[in-house]
């Protein structure tokens, strides 16, 4: 008798899209990307930084998108984005999970912009070690806006969808772009099975030799940096400089609305990859040094995150920087990247994740997201 197949869609949202994936694992263990889609985020659903404003306006985009893309499972997993999760590493004493759980949330509430009371999150312990003053836990502190996380179910459950698992954006992205597997005997055993971050906190994704590895998104309203190291996510950071930063500059150089702004930057703007900004004053001068300022601003953004994370680990190297999201099309993006960071910029590629995919469309780079969020409950569904 065969085996039913399991299918999952993996929703990724944010301020201007909302791109789904559906994955089939088959009866001999195989993956299939069955089919995707994306649509335009309906305006006021949700905020730059990916806070859902209008669980009803998401819900009709949600609905639009499975519409589109003639996808019927509903059995779906989405992710809270970086920007509205706090993400830190702590060395504490080493004590029993419960008592960790409670010390790292407290330890953690310095850095969040809400109540504790009003967290939803979790912890991994992921390492022990042995000091003067006894023995020490390294644990990650993944954490979210309880009521952010209720208006993401809300519209989830108006588009009759039925979420099986919320993870961090971060985490979804690492999976969908191939940073590390996950090995079982690494993971801690759940704590909460109702809290919506628990199951997705407890996920480490193993990265080879330890080598570090950065995933950067460039995303229409942030820019997230997101650096793994030993099997876990080490630094988090996000930043509203994204695509729409660029139309922003561009209407405000030229005088235009924003839409006329948009159609601008996707025909007729570029970045300089030495980083020169043009002078005059024409229309196509304006514009090419509205592009250079804000290019300029957003990747001295990201080297701040890079110069972090190797600053708090004596200076390491960064052994692969892979970039994601729909900002990889602007023209000259990812060689001033490389060239100002000084480093071989890779391109995400989630289709790696199948042996075929046909007629996928040219934006492959912007469904890491929705692709990784698919596979990481397609299994146990």
């Amino acid at each position: 008798m065969l085996k039913r197949k399991k299918c999952i869609v993996g929703i990724d949202y944010g301020y201007s899209s909302i791109r789904a994936a559906e994955v089939e694992l088959a009866a001999d263990g195989t993956h299939r990307l069955l089919k995707w889609g994306t649509v335009e985020t309906p305006e006021g659903a949700v905020d730059c930084e990916g806070k859902v404003l209008d669980p009803a306006r998401l819900a009709a985009g949600l609905r639009q998108v499975l519409k589109e893309s003639g996808i019927t499972t509903r059995k779906a997993v989405t992710m809270i984005p970086a920007a509205g999760l706090v993400i830190r590493n702590f060395i504490m004493p080493a004590m029993d999970l419960v008592e960790l759980r409670e010390a790292a949330i407290w330890e953690g509430s310095q850095y969040m912009p809400f109540p504790v009371e009003e967290a939803a999150y979790d912890i991994i312990p992921i390492s022990q070690k042995n000091s003067e003053h006894g023995s020490d836990t390294e644990v990650i502190l993944i954490a979210a806006h309880a009521p952010d996380v209720e208006a993401l179910m809300q519209a989830f459950h108006l588009a009759k969808l039925e979420i099986v698992g919320i993870d961090a954006g971060p985490l979804a992205l690492a999976r969908g772009v191939g940073v590390g597997k996950v090995d079982p005997q690494n993971l801690p055993p759940r704590q909460i099975i109702d809290d919506p971050l628990g199951e997705a906190a407890a996920t480490g994704y193993g990265v080879e030799g330890g080598i570090s590895v950065a995933i950067i998104d460039l995303g229409s309203g942030t820019t997230d940096v997101a650096i793994f190291r030993d099997a876990y996510i080490r630094v988090s950071r996000s930043f509203t400089i994204g695509g729409c930063r660029f139309e922003e500059r561009i209407a405000e150089r030229l005088g235009l609305e924003l839409a006329t702004a948009r159609q601008i930057k996707f025909t007729r703007a570029g970045i300089n990859v030495d980083g020169i900004v043009p002078l005059g004053d024409d229309e196509e001068t304006k514009i090419g040094q509205a592009v250079q300022e804000v290019a300029e601003e957003m990747v001295e953004e990201i080297q701040r995150s890079l110069d972090y994370y190797r600053a708090q680990n004596g200076w390491i190297p960064i052994d692969r920087i892979i970039v994601t999201g729909a900002g990889v099309k602007m023209p000259g993006m990812v060689e001033y990247l490389s060239h100002i960071l000084g480093a071989q910029i890779e391109l995400a590629d989630p289709l790696h994740n199948f042996d075929r995919v046909d007629n996928f469309p040219s934006d492959v780079e912007a469904y890491a997201g929705a692709i990784g969020l698919a596979l990481w409950k397609v299994d146990t569904a």
